[in-house]
């Protein structure tokens, strides 16, 4: 997972520094959410051990992440230029959304394959 979150930080930058479209405040403002939350995710997996201050929890990294992923994605759509790609930034932005899409598989997979809880009754039987 560690090398899944350093590939989705560096393809969300590149796909950021070159593609055409304009960075308005907002945009800006989720994408800067969206790094410190993965950053915050590989922080309370593999570093936070070495430090007695506990600040971050996983869960709320991990929802975080994914609902700014999503309020990116729709001010993206919502963005003019963004219709104007060239080969480059649409392959670029086709593996950054792969990638990021099994990131976010990863991060839920636990909640995913969790079983419900059963009823009392069911117990029974």
């Amino acid at each position: 997972m560690t090398l899944l979150i350093y590939i989705q930080i560096t393809l969300a930058s590149l796909y950021f520094c070159f593609e055409t479209l304009e960075m308005t405040g907002l945009i800006w403002i989720f994408f800067v959410l969206n790094l410190c939350s993965i950053l915050s995710i590989l922080w309370v997996k593999d570093f936070s051990k070495f430090s007695s201050l506990r600040i971050y929890n996983y869960n709320n990294c991990r929802m975080v992440f994914t609902l700014t992923l999503i309020v990116l994605e729709l001010l993206l759509i919502n963005e003019p230029s963004y219709a104007e790609t060239t080969p480059f930034e649409e392959l670029l932005n086709d593996v950054e959304i792969f990638i990021t899409g099994i990131l976010v598989g990863v991060l839920w997979f636990p909640e995913i394959t969790r079983k419900p809880l059963q009823k009392p009754e069911d117990l029974d039987k």
